[in-house]
This record gives C-alpha cells, sequence and structure tokens, in this order.
C-alpha cells in the first residue's frame, strides 16, 4: 500500500496543505493561520526590531561580538527616533588599517533554506553602509570555512534624512545550517542610526502552490508520495522547477549531509510528484527533513516525515476520526515548557494537527511553549512584563482568538532545590495553584475559548537522581527534576485547578507512568523531555481526548 500527500485546492489557496492518507482522500479545507515555516508572510522574523528593549543598559537580541570592531549603542533623543522610544547607533572603529562598526542577529528559525528574504532597516547618518546575511555552514562535508558572510554589492550612502536600505537575498546552499542577519557602517568618523527592521519571506505574486503537508506519518516499510501544484498567473505551471532536499532530522545516528538538491518539473497540469522510502537500516523513531523549493519564485516549504507501524497509524486514524472540534476553523494555542518547545516541527502540537487535518478537520496551531517556563513565568508574559524571558514569544498570543487552549506545565514548577534537602519546589504549591487560576481565568475572559489542563508526564526518576547526583559530587548546586510525590501533588492541584475554573484536565502523568515501555518516551539523558514515541503517546492521548 503506498501512502501519498497531495493537495488538490484552487490556486487561490496558496498556503493551505492537505493530505491522502491510507488511499483515503480527504480534503482539508482550513484556514491556515501561520505560514507553514515562519509564521504570516509578511511577518517580520527578526526580535527587538525597533531596538526598543534594554538587556542590562544593552540592545537585546543584536550581537556585536568580541572578534568585531565598532561601537553599538541605545539612543533615546527625541530629534534621533523614528518609531518608537529608541534607535540603535552603530559606529565604526579602526581595525586592520579600515574604519568599520558591524553587528548581527541570528535567526530563530531553522527552516530557512529554499525561501527569499528580504532584509529591511531603515538608517540615516554619514557614510557608507551595508546590509547582509551570514552563513553558518555544517562541520565537515565540503564546507571551506564555519561561516560566509554575503554583503550588497554596493554600499549605500548614507544622509541626514532616514532611508529604508533593502537586500534581498534566498539561501540554497545545503550545507547552511545557520543564518543571521547583519548590518555595516564603514568610513572614519561616520555612523548610523538604525530604527524599524524587518526579515520576511519574499515571494513573486503571481505564482502560488499548494505545497505537502508540514508534518505527516507513514506506515514503516511503505513509500510515502508527495505532490506539489504550482500556478502562475492563475493557471496550472508546466515545466516549472521543483527542489527537494531529503535529510535525516532526528533518530539513529549522525546523517551524512545531503549532496545537493533533486530538481523535478511540473506536468502539463501544474503537478510534480516524489517518493520517499527509509532504508532498512533506519531507526524506527527516525525523522526526515524534506525541504521543497520552486526556486525562481521564492516559493519554499519544510516537511517532517516519521515512520510507524502499522497499528499505531491505524490508532492515530482512529482517534483523528473520533476526535470533535467545535467550533470550526479551530484554532488550537499551546502554551508550556519544554516539552511543548523542543522538536518543533515534529513534535505532538505538530502531529496533533497533521492527524486532525488528515481527518478532514479544519484545525491549525499555534505553539507558544517557551523551555524552561513555570507558572511566574507564563504570567508575567500574558502581562507583557518587560523582564521575563523571551518576551517575544506571547506577541499576539491571542490573534486571531483562539478556539482551545491547551497548558501543559508542571515540570520546571516542581523540581527540588539543592538547598532545601530536596523538599522545596522551584514554585511553591499556594503560588502554583493561585497563578494557574488566574492565568487560566485570564485566558477566558480575552478569548471565551475552550481551556484544557495537561497534567505533567512521569518522569523516568532514575536517570533524574543518576544525573542530578553527578553533578552535585562535581559541586553544582543543581535542582532534582521529575520527583513523583512532588509532580503527583503538583498534578492534584491542576486538576483542581482546572475543575474550580470550569477547564477540562487532562492526564498525561499515568499514561506515562504505567506504559510498558516508559523508557522509550523519555530522553535517556535527562528523564524528563519527550522522545519521538513520548511525543506521539501526548498527541494520541490529546486526540482520544477531544474524542470523548
Amino acid at each position: 500500500m503506498k501512502l501519498s500527500f497531495d493537495i488538490a485546492a484552487p490556486e487561490s489557496m496558496s498556503h493551505k496543505r492537505g493530505f491522502r492518507i491510507f488511499s483515503i482522500w480527504i480534503m482539508a479545507f482550513f484556514c491556515i493561520f501561520l505560514d507553514p515555516a515562519f509564521g504570516e508572510p509578511s511577518k517580520n522574523l527578526l526580535t527587538n526590531s525597533g531596538f526598543e528593549n534594554l538587556k542590562d543598559g544593552r540592545i537585546s537580541d543584536w550581537q556585536l561580538p568580541p572578534s568585531w570592531t565598532g561601537g553599538f549603542q541605545s539612543v533615546g533623543e527625541k530629534n534621533a527616533v523614528r518609531n518608537g522610544a529608541f534607535c540603535a547607533r552603530l559606529t565604526p572603529a579602526q581595525k586592520e588599517n579600515k574604519w568599520w562598526g558591524r553587528i548581527f542577529q541570528t535567526v530563530r528559525s531553522k527552516n530557512f533554506l529554499g525561501h527569499r528574504f528580504r532584509y529591511t532597516v531603515w538608517v540615516k547618518g554619514k557614510g557608507e553602509f551595508h546590509l547582509g546575511c551570514i552563513e553558518f555552514m555544517a562541520k565537515g562535508g565540503d564546507a571551506k570555512a564555519h561561516s560566509r558572510l554575503i554583503r550588497q554589492k554596493d554600499p549605500v550612502v548614507l544622509s541626514l534624512d532616514w532611508q529604508e536600505v533593502a537586500f534581498e537575498f534566498q539561501v540554497m546552499d545545503p550545507l547552511v545550517k545557520q543564518l543571521a542577519v547583519m548590518a555595516e557602517i564603514c568610513g572614519e568618523g561616520a555612523e548610523a542610526s538604525l530604527d524599524d527592521a524587518s526579515l520576511a519571506t519574499a515571494t513573486s505574486p503571481d505564482v502560488s502552490w499548494t505545497p505537502p503537508p508540514e508534518h505527516a506519518m507513514a506506515t514503516m516499510g511503505e513509500k510515502a508520495t508527495f505532490r506539489v501544484s504550482v500556478f502562475k498567473g492563475g493557471q496550472p505551471a508546466a515545466g516549472m522547477v521543483i527542489k527537494t532536499l531529503t535529510c535525516l532530522e532526528y533518530g539513529g545516528p549522525c546523517p551524512k549531509l545531503p549532496a545537493d538538491w533533486t530538481d523535478i518539473r511540473t506536468d502539463s497540469l501544474g503537478i510534480a510528484e516524489f517518493s520517499f522510502e527509509p532504508s532498512a537500516q533506519a531507526a524506527a523513531s527516525a525523522i526526515y527533513r524534506i525541504v521543497v523549493a520552486q526556486p525562481d519564485s521564492g516559493l519554499a516549504c519544510t516537511t517532517y516525515l516519521e515512520f510507524a507501524n502499522k497499528a499505531a497509524c491505524e490508532a492515530f486514524a482512529t482517534a483523528a476520526e473520533k476526535a470533535k472540534l467545535s467550533p470550526q476553523p479551530a484554532y488550537l494555542l499551546f502554551i508550556g515548557d519544554s516539552l511543548t518547545d523542543f522538536q518543533r516541527g515534529y513534535n505532538y502540537v505538530d502531529e496533533l494537527r497533521s492527524w486532525l487535518q488528515a481527518a478532514g478537520k479544519q484545525a491549525a496551531t499555534h505553539n507558544a511553549g517557551v523551555s524552561g517556563d513555570f507558572v511566574t513565568r507564563v504570567w508575567q508574559r500574558m502581562n507583557k512584563d518587560p523582564k521575563v524571558h523571551r518576551l517575544e514569544m506571547y506577541d499576539n498570543l491571542f490573534d486571531p482568538k483562539p478556539t482551545h487552549i491547551f497548558f501543559f506545565l508542571g515540570h520546571n514548577d516542581s523540581r527540588v532545590s539543592y538547598i532545601s534537602n530536596d523538599t522545596q519546589p522551584h514554585v511553591s504549591f499556594e503560588t502554583f495553584e493561585d497563578l494557574y487560576r488566574q492565568i487560566i481565568q485570564k485566558a477566558q475572559k480575552e478569548t471565551g475559548a475552550r481551556v484544557t489542563v495537561i497534567s505533567s508526564t512521569s518522569s523516568q526518576f532514575e536517570v533524574c537522581k543518576a544525573n542530578t547526583g553527578r553533578a552535585r559530587a562535581a559541586g553544582k548546586k543543581v535542582p532534582l527534576y521529575g520527583k513523583p510525590d512532588v509532580l503527583e501533588k503538583f498534578n492534584a492541584m491542576a486538576k483542581k485547578v482546572a475543575k474550580e475554573t470550569g477547564a477540562d484536565f487532562v492526564d498525561m502523568y499515568e499514561p506515562f507512568r504505567v506504559h510498558p515501555n516508559k523508557p522509550n518516551l523519555l530522553d535517556p539523558n535527562d528523564g524528563v523531555h519527550l522522545t519521538n514515541e513520548g511525543n506521539r503517546l501526548v498527541a494520541l492521548e490529546l486526540l482520544r481526548y477531544l474524542g470523548r
């Protein structure tokens, strides 16, 4: 049996995805609120783009490393700022007989291959100014350097008037593993005031497509076939080049770097088809990242593909078919810690969404998980505390307004401290209960969404204890995670708060605790974080909950 993923939507649905599963065609006509790789097409991918946020007197998120030169500081004079309260001032310094200063910001997403970007900064001052990007290369392969700096061919001569400087670029080298954007000022006595920076995907307006799904699960030992439909000027585009690149993302030994892109062309109906089947030696937990790009238009997407045995696939399909979502289109918001934040693209949020869509549900998701979070941070971020860690992760948290909100917290709250002899949790029981209640009530009041509280999972406590013991023996006063009696007390409080606020409660602790292959569900290095199998269990339990 061949598993085939396809969308046959009209050309106007350029960012919609669906697929065929188990030889049954299911059209998933749903609204994707977030772009497949980076959020909305016009979304600014930079953080602190207006240079407004400071930490210890320095501009956050932008860096001037010691190996570079120049000065970089915040400026708040009213006549110096274009928008907001602050802008940045970049000045050169002499190094190796040249006057220059340069800053950069790393792009958080790893799904940049194939995309065309437009990077802009509003700037004024004097001297010569460049924008550019830095491609950080993977070790090994054909990479001859750790990084590659690509700047504008011709510098922009600055004046005392604000002007928007733009730089477009496209990342096609498979060896590029991380991306950053940079700004540079050159010339003795030069200076540049910077404001309102932006980095966004840039595509040709007359070309659209229906790409593969963002995540897919296929039956082990079978071939997964994907189709891409391309339209130009509203008509099927024949002869268009589609590039695909497949590499191992997760599971098994370190993968060999991909040699290069594979080219295929669309047929007379504007359709291109390609297949993938893992080798017999591939690990059962392996996840593959497939990048698909139409380079001429700048369109690109990333699909994460995993394989499971037939019983697992059938269990997911059955649970997804029974799941009830009301209203539809449904927009599911997930707020959590690293169990939600890690493995983006193929974690439980992605698996849940892909199976709901496969079953014909009109569903989209927003993953607002933040690694290391506990209820205190969540409450601060929901109230826009400028000092909280990764405040930007809750930008437009309730826009668009979610229909369902899932809270998955507790592991960081319940870790116990060294100085208390492992008796006192990081967040007190009273604070956890009080803040969790306020968090849920705030979400309910501002959205009217159906709220679901997910309990903490059971940990592999022997691993947690051994790790903590080794660290403490080395003189580190680290906390202890996953202590069963403490986790159970926090989960009981979470259940109590859910009942008092009218929220639903899903017990994820017991399914993990009694699972016959529990060690396979949790990272063997720490005993807390989810493996691929652990993510699958969370996704399946949530699908079953939605069907009850």
